[in-house]
């Protein structure tokens, strides 16, 4: 689905606002778990992952600026936390999961602009990190007879994502007009060719 909402006008702006928005979201996100974590160590390291998704708004929100000017920021939201620990960090690990692949895949669709590569490789360390210790964390739960209640965090936690899945697939649906109209406007290689 990125591949082809690259070619659509607007897209490289419009990509590199929402990844300022996912990123403060998720600031505000784990600002607000922050009160139910008992744990002193898995505190610092939730005090270290906010230090990090601070970062990557910041940087984000500079390369969106430099390169647009003119062009407004999307208006973050609020994201509801669940008041469960085991859910809200297997929540999480989903979510450093999935921001892990998306920029992974954006990265190299920001071929012609290296400044926003390096960023974004930056932003990639740290998601596999984050991802990595939310993982840890979840399987040291579970080791200490807590499996099943993993398991359903887990499994909640999936469905969420789920959600967010579909609800990418409605919004791709929206822009195929779209990209069919520029498809059809732009010469075919076999017409090109023909000249």
């Amino acid at each position: 689905m990125v591949r082809q909402r690259v070619r659509l006008p607007g897209w490289h702006e419009q990509a590199l606002g929402v990844l300022a928005k996912a990123e403060a979201d998720g600031v505000r996100m784990l600002e607000a778990a922050l009160p139910a974590i008992a744990d002193s160590k898995l505190r610092r390291i939730f005090l270290k992952h906010i230090e990090d998704e601070k970062r990557h708004t910041q940087g984000f929100t500079d390369l969106y600026r430099a390169y647009f000017p003119n062009a407004e920021l999307p208006a973050s939201t609020h994201t509801a936390v669940s008041t469960n620990v085991l859910e809200f960090l297997a929540f999480l690990e989903i979510t450093e999961v999935r921001g892990e692949q998306m920029i992974e895949n954006y990265r190299e669709l920001y071929a012609k602009y290296p400044d926003v590569q390096a960023f974004m490789a930056s932003v990639l360390r740290d998601e596999r990190y984050h991802a990595s210790y939310l993982h840890a964390q979840l399987d040291g739960l579970a080791s200490q007879g807590l499996e099943n209640d993993v398991r359903a965090a887990r499994r909640a936690a999936l469905a969420i994502d789920t959600q967010g899945f579909i609800s990418q697939i409605f919004s791709f649906v929206r822009v195929v007009p779209r990209l069919l109209w520029h498809a059809l406007r732009a010469p075919s290689a076999s017409r090109v060719s023909q000249t």
